[in-house]
């Protein structure tokens, strides 16, 4: 038989003009003719062309779009990705895009056009020129170039969750629904007995045709059907784990079967085992393409792990621009890789990468919504967007849970503990502190003593200052999602910090960061002179008059944390020794000089002057450069010293020194990597408190004071205070920052704030717990205001709702105590609804009524609820959307309209429009 194999358009088009302004168009892909035709509507796509031919405005449409409704989707995570009919087809989480591949023009297609959900998880092309398209929970759509075609289970299918698409050689179309393996028979699909004692396998996992038949991987190992039987590898047959979660067929016909236990890989009749020990990143991998050659790329599901293997009997890895892969394939000489966030290319060597943009209107992982006269705003995972003027806008990219909007003031909680509260005043963005007895974030980085003696400490979203009792906090002009590397404070009191994105200074007095120069700034330091000096990827310089002066970079490589200055110049740590700049020249100093090593990772100054160095090996204890030379303190961790022979290191752990301070009389603080901290001094060799023997992540930053007090911050931004002479400690941490915010709203009474912790009131640009009591900790993440009245859910003690004339806390609905909430809503006449997951609560004068849920409904999972003007409850459901009439429920007719049946909020906008946020994209619906 002759296979067709992937073609280009050929034999020209031929247009014909049709009523009511349709084009319609012929190609012919090796003899079968594919319809491609479009109608014009106000939902037009993005206008591609065909090499060589004449100009189209897309592929086509099968259905006009409805008026009424619109999607809104994000195209950006491959899930897979065909080359077929000249064009690339990538089935994403916000519908199917096809890419013209000469000019990468492209056409984002969704249920506007006929789908019927967004979220496609496979893809793949038959040798009639038919595209098939798995969905998730949405069955199996083929397009045949005029129109779409739906199978759902009425058509066989045994489920609608499609994980697989495949072509066999023969052409026989082959999909994993539902974990059962299907085969199309050209009418419906049937599912498939195995021969072996006509039964099913139990959870199909994945399904890969070759040269020596189909192959299928399933929980009970590996399947392989020749055309007339079955026969089934197991561990007892060599394979790695009878947990099969993918499989694959390279061209050169080699069988690779992905496990939780690495990857097993069939070759002349035998499984080998490829795992971590043989240079595996991890056992978790979520995609791999064999090539022809017994090669094949591996993609891993951590999305922390940026760069993907490469197998050709060792591994060796390529660093990815973005992680968490979701796909891979190779077309041509061309690597794609789909992650969470877009589409990469690379040449087959998988080194030198591009980004293919993809359709994104809204953000992925979208978390709450609001409205003002400007727009519709959302938050999410990725940042903060605005719908004005049909368009979309993103306000900010750092990770967003919730939204309120308070007047003209747009206020947002981060999804992450350490995220906190950020205000937005329609030009730019300001971080609110929400703890008055500590600083309002747990994501310290550096610190810094100032002139006057205020101690400074640099963060992921500005700086903030104690003046000895109170904290001050600096965020306007910060850029977003910004690390600190650096921070110091000049003669002028003035905060200078060190960013990627360049040298900042802030002025306590204006009260805004001001962008000095724009390089990547590594480390400052201020001489005695005030003068700021900063090293950056373009050398080392100090300031005048806000500009650069360079002078020769050091003759060392690789300087590391330590840079330092005093009366006698500037000195600057690295692997091979320390580097003194001094009178226009460097000098360097190394083990013959007196170091005890020349990998120095840190250096400190105290009030004298006399330079501190520390090791990457903190078991050589300190060196000091004092009258023109250097003298070491040795065993400062040495396992027969006091407290049972356990220092700071835990042990014979070799040790490094991160990080150092010196207070009067020559004590040296110092913190390592693994999260010791301790002191020395020439009359006490180890010195540490036993209430205080961190096992912190690791000690970033110590700074001390002019009390003598000694502050520390370690990797994880926790925050401590050490008075050595009454030997007190105290430990300042953000409560917000602990406690993650999951729910924000905006009422005339000031912002309310829900967290894990229990309900934060923001009045007057101060924050304060309302009650630290354990049964009022927000669960539920859901917050409402009605009657003068701040409502929340409670892990179990029902709605609790604090009144906020007289302050104090109410339990009004003592009988759904115990219950879990789902979401809130408030009528027209503030009448409150509550949903749970079986039932429908609605409070009227004090009073209870009681709604039970449809079974289905129920059994469909219930997310989200929203009432109409004329106060009908709508619930949202993982299938659907349920409303509630005169007598009962209706399940309404928006399956092919919605961007995903999967509902987990719905709004009703002040304009009339009706907002649904699904998994699959936003759909608007207006009446």
């Amino acid at each position: 038989m002759t296979h067709m194999k992937d073609q280009k358009v050929s034999g020209g088009l031929r247009w014909v003009t049709l009523a009511l302004g349709a084009v319609v168009f012929l190609a012919l892909c090796g003899g079968v003719s594919f319809y491609l035709y479009q109608f014009y509507t106000q939902y037009q796509p993005t206008v591609s062309s065909v090499p060589g031919n004449a100009d189209i405005n897309s592929l086509p449409l099968a259905v006009k779009a409805d008026p009424q409704w619109q999607t809104y989707a994000n195209a950006e995570t491959v899930r897979d990705l065909i080359s077929a009919h000249g064009y690339w087809w990538l089935a994403t989480d916000g519908g199917l895009v096809v890419i013209d591949p000469q000019n990468e023009t492209q056409v984002h297609l969704t249920v506007d056009h006929g789908l019927p959900g967004n979220r496609l998880t496979t893809i793949a092309a038959d040798l009639q020129g038919n595209i098939w398209i798995g969905t998730e929970n949405r069955g199996i759509v083929r397009y045949n170039g005029r129109r779409w075609k739906t199978f759902t289970m009425a058509d066989g299918l045994p489920g609608l969750s499609v994980s697989r698409l495949v072509v066999d050689r023969e052409g026989v179309v082959w999909s994993v629904v539902s974990n059962r393996l299907i085969r199309f028979d050209g009418q419906v699909w049937r599912t498939v007995r195995f021969n072996l004692l006509n039964v099913v396998p139990p959870r199909v996992n994945d399904v890969a045709s070759g040269l020596s038949g189909l192959w299928v991987g399933s929980e009970e190992g590996v399947w392989r059907y020749n055309g007339s039987d079955w026969e089934n590898y197991s561990l007892n047959d060599g394979l790695i784990n009878d947990q099969v979660s993918q499989i694959r067929v390279g061209g050169d016909g080699t069988v690779w079967a992905v496990t939780p236990a690495g990857i097993g890989r069939f070759t002349a009749g035998r499984w080998d085992r490829i795992t971590v020990k043989d240079g595996l990143y991890e056992a978790k991998i979520s995609d791999l393409f064999p090539r022809s050659n017994g090669t094949a790329w591996i993609g891993y599901e951590d999305s922390s792990v940026s760069e993907i293997a490469f197998f050709d009997g060792a591994i060796t890895h390529q660093s990815l621009p973005r992680s968490s892969v979701q796909m891979l394939k190779q077309i041509g000489d061309q690597l794609f890789v789909g992650t969470a966030t877009g589409l990469w290319r690379s040449d087959s060597t998988g080194r030198d990468w591009a980004a293919i943009t993809l359709p994104s209107d809204v953000p992925q992982g979208i978390t709450d919504w609001a409205e003002n006269e400007t727009g519709v705003w959302l938050t999410s995972d990725r940042g903060t967007y605005l719908y004005e003027n049909g368009g979309w806008g993103i306000i900010s990219d750092f990770p967003a849970a919730a939204i309120a909007i308070n007047g003209s003031q747009v206020v947002v909680a981060g999804e992450f503990p350490d995220a906190g509260l950020s205000l937005y005043d329609g030009t730019s963005w300001s971080r609110q502190g929400c703890d008055t007895a500590g600083p309002n974030t747990n994501t310290i980085s550096s610190g810094a003593l100032a002139p006057n003696g205020w101690v400074w400490f640099a963060s992921d979203w500005g700086a903030m200052g104690f003046d000895g009792a109170r904290w001050h906090s600096f965020s306007a002009g910060w850029p977003a999602e910004s690390v600190a590397r650096s921070i110091v404070v000049d003669e002028d009191n003035q905060v200078w910090v060190g960013l990627e994105e360049g040298l900042f200074r802030l002025d306590p007095g204006q009260g805004r960061w001001e962008l000095i120069i724009p390089e990547n700034v590594f480390r400052l330091t201020v001489d005695p002179a005030g003068l700021v000096w900063f090293v950056s990827n373009n050398g080392i310089a100090h300031l005048v008059d806000d500009r650069p002066a360079f002078i020769p970079f050091p003759p060392v490589e690789s300087p590391t944390y330590g840079f330092v200055s005093n009366e006698n110049g500037l000195w600057l740590s690295s692997k091979k020794g320390v580097v003194h700049f001094s009178e226009g020249q460097w000098e360097r100093y190394d083990l013959s000089d007196g170091l005890a090593s020349e990998e120095v990772t840190t250096l400190a100054i105290d009030q004298e002057g006399d330079v501190y160095a520390g090791y990457a090996n903190s078991r050589l204890g300190f060196s000091v450069f004092e009258n023109g030379r250097w003298s070491t303190i040795h065993n400062i961790i040495d396992p027969q010293a006091e407290n049972g022979g356990h220092g700071p290191s835990f042990g014979p752990r070799r040790d490094e020194v991160m990080t150092m301070g010196v207070t009067a009389g020559q004590r040296v603080w110092f913190g390592t990597y693994f999260g010791e901290v301790g002191s020395v001094a020439p009359d006490q060799l180890l010195y540490q408190p036993d209430d205080f023997r961190l096992v912190w992540s690791s000690a970033r930053s110590i700074v001390v004071d002019q009390e003598g007090s000694v502050w520390i911050a370690d990797r994880e931004a926790r925050l401590a205070r050490y008075w050595p002479e009454q030997d007190q400690w105290v430990r300042y941490e953000s409560d917000l920052s602990r406690a993650a915010v999951s729910d924000v709203i905006a009422t005339s009474s000031g912002v309310w704030l829900g967290t894990e912790l229990g309900i934060v009131a923001l009045n007057d640009q101060r924050c304060s717990f309302v009650e630290h009591r354990e049964e009022l900790q927000v669960v539920s993440g859901i917050l409402e205001e009605t009657n003068n009245r701040i409502w929340w859910a409670t892990a179990n003690n029902g709605a609790i709702a604090l009144d906020l004339e007289s302050g104090e806390l109410d339990w009004p609905i003592l009988g759904l105590r115990g219950r879990t909430f789902i979401d809130f809503a408030t009528d027209q006449q503030d009448r409150l609804w509550f949903l749970t997951s079986d039932q429908l609560f609605q409070l009227v004068n004090e009073r209870v009524v009681t709604i039970d849920l449809d079974e289905r409904l129920i059994e469909n999972q219930p997310h989200a609820l929203a009432l109409t003007s004329s106060g009908q409850p709508w619930v949202g459901s993982e299938e659907g959307i349920y409303l509630l009439g005169r007598s009962d429920w209706e399940k309404l007719d928006f399956d092919r309209k919605l961007a995903d049946q999967n509902i987990f909020r719905i709004e009703m906008a002040t304009t009339g429009d009706i907002w649904f946020m699904t998994a699959g994209g936003v759909s608007v619906y207006s009446p």
